[in-house]
């Protein structure tokens, strides 16, 4: 009769558990895009050499290798499940901001030379197409990666769903 009187109810727990590992993951996502942004736009932008990236490259791979280890370890999803409108927003933000990046460092540091009028309005069509095929190209590969993992998450979350009521049907 008491048996089940102080047994804690394993669903909401688990639940709670889920949605905390969602809130972390989605900070761990945040960093790792962080970086890797830093490490782009260091790269291209400002044509770093590899050895005045290692520090960030070793965060990277140390990092999510961590984090790819301890989602398969602890069973979490991949990245919070948002919408996919929301994930397209800001996959095209990023590039955006990425090809304007790089826009900019083609018209005004390789082509900065003494320019006159022409020039000038030629570099600034340069600049404009160089940032929107840049933003393009770059939107279709992090949209097809963001895609990805977004269809993965949602697979995973339903399946820890699942785990979930088998074992509470269990109890």
């Amino acid at each position: 009769m008491f048996k089940n009187l102080f047994k804690k109810p394993k669903m909401k727990d688990e639940m709670l558990e889920m949605k905390q590992n969602q809130y972390g993951a989605r900070a761990f996502n945040m960093m790792i895009i962080i970086v890797a942004i830093v490490i782009l736009i260091k790269a291209v932008v400002l044509e770093a050499s590899i050895s005045e990236l290692w520090v960030e490259l070793l965060l990277l791979i140390v990092g999510g290798g961590y984090y790819f280890y301890s989602v398969l370890k602890n069973n979490v999803p991949f990245m919070p499940t948002i919408s996919l409108k929301q994930t397209i927003r800001l996959v095209f933000l990023i590039s955006a901001i990425f090809g304007i990046s790089v826009g900019i460092r083609n018209v005004f540091f390789l082509y900065a030379d003494n320019m006159s009028g022409t020039e000038w309005s030629y570099q600034m069509m340069m600049f404009f197409f160089i940032s929107l095929f840049t933003a393009i190209g770059s939107g279709v590969i992090f949209g097809a990666l963001a895609y990805c993992l977004y269809q993965l998450s949602k697979w995973q979350e339903k399946n820890i769903m699942k785990k979930i009521e088998v074992e509470n049907a269990e109890d």
